[in-house]
C-alpha cells in the first residue's frame, strides 16, 4: 500500500469512529433510568468502587472469576458485575469511561449493568461525568423527595431518630461477602461460620418523610462513644443492647452521607455521619409558640 492509501485508510478509520461515538452519543442514557431489557445500552459513569473474587457457579460448582463494584454518573450508584474473562486491571475506582453495549438486568429488585466481551470501554476526562451530589457539596435532600426518584443514589439527609427497627441487634456474616447468614447458610457461599457483627437500622424523620437508616458497627461506636466487643455481642443481654442504642439515638438529630436505595422502604446506607447539637431551650420554645400561631386559629 502506498503512503497517500495509508494515509486515506487512517483517516477514514478515524472518520468512521467518529461517527459512530457521535451515533452512540444521541442515545446515551443516564444511570438513574436504566430499566431491565433496555439492552444494550450506552452510557458514561465514574467506577466508585470495584473488586474481585472467585465464587462456585451454581449450575456445576466451577469457581469462576467475578468482577463488580458500583458506577456513578451523578444521577443514581448501580452496581456492575463482569464475568466474561474481565478485566480486572482496567475499571479502576476514579477512572471514567464511557461503557458501549452493556447489557442491564435486575438483581434483587434493581437494575444490575453487566459487561461482557462485547462491552468497549473509552477512556473520558474526569470532568466529562457529573459528580454525585454529595461530592459537589449540596444540601441535604429533603426525604419527600426521595419516592420516585432513582434506584439508587448518593444523597445527604438530615433530621431526627424516632424510633430502631426490630431488625437492629446482633447478626452473624459471611466471612466471604459480609452478607447477614440466616441458620448459618450464606445465599452464595453456603453453610459457612459466620463472624458476630452489630446491625443498627433506625427511622429518620426530618419533618417531611422517613427513611430506614442502616449505620455500621464502627459509626455506632463512635455515637454511644465506646468499642463494643464481639464477646460484649455475644454475652451482653439484648435488653441492655438495645437500651444503649436507644439512649443515644431515638430523639437525636443527625445529618448523614451514603447511598439511598430507593424502592417500597428507601433505605440510606450510611458512610458518614454528624451529630446536630440540639437546640437551646429558649430557642426551642420560641420555635413551639411560633408553630402554635401557625396552626392553631
Amino acid at each position: 500500500m502506498s503512503g497517500g492509501q495509508e494515509v486515506y485508510g487512517e483517516a477514514l478509520g478515524a472518520a468512521l469512529s467518529r461517527a459512530r461515538t457521535a451515533s452512540e452519543g444521541q442515545h446515551l442514557a443516564r444511570l438513574g433510568d436504566l430499566r431491565s431489557g433496555t439492552s444494550p445500552v450506552t452510557f458514561r459513569a465514574r467506577v466508585v468502587e470495584s473488586e474481585w473474587r472467585e465464587v462456585s457457579r451454581r449450575k456445576d460448582g466451577v469457581k469462576v472469576v467475578l468482577f463488580s463494584g458500583l458506577l456513578s454518573d451523578g444521577s443514581a450508584q448501580v452496581r456492575f458485575t463482569w464475568w466474561d474473562d474481565p478485566k480486572r486491571d482496567l475499571l479502576l475506582a476514579g477512572s471514567t469511561f464511557r461503557f458501549i453495549g452493556a447489557e442491564v438486568r435486575d438483581w434483587q429488585g434493581r437494575p444490575e449493568v453487566r459487561l461482557t466481551r462485547n462491552t468497549r470501554f473509552e477512556p473520558l476526562k474526569a470532568e466529562e461525568v457529573p459528580m454525585p451530589a454529595r461530592e459537589r457539596g449540596d444540601r441535604a435532600m429533603p426525604l419527600w423527595q426521595v419516592k420516585g426518584g432513582p434506584p439508587a443514589f448518593p444523597a445527604r439527609v438530615s433530621g431526627v431518630i424516632t424510633s430502631l427497627l426490630s431488625s437492629t441487634g446482633v447478626v452473624h456474616r459471611c466471612p466471604e461477602c459480609s452478607r447477614v447468614l440466616q441458620a448459618n447458610v450464606c445465599g452464595t457461599h453456603g453453610t459457612v461460620e459466620g463472624k458476630i457483627d452489630l446491625r443498627l437500622r433506625a427511622v429518620l424523620d426530618d419533618g417531611t418523610g422517613t427513611v430506614t437508616v442502616s449505620i455500621r458497627r464502627p459509626d455506632v461506636e463512635r455515637i454511644v462513644g465506646h468499642p463494643i466487643s464481639d464477646a460484649d455481642l455475644g454475652t451482653q443481654p439484648s435488653t441492655v443492647l438495645s437500651e444503649t442504642l436507644h439512649s443515644h439515638l431515638v430523639g437525636h438529630y443527625f445529618r448523614l452521607e451514603g447511598r439511598l436505595l430507593n424502592g417500597e422502604f428507601p433505605t440510606l446506607l450510611v458512610e458518614s455521619y454528624e451529630p446536630v447539637p440540639a437546640l437551646p431551650a429558649k430557642r426551642l420554645a420560641e420555635l413551639r409558640r411560633h408553630l402554635a400561631r401557625e396552626v392553631l386559629p
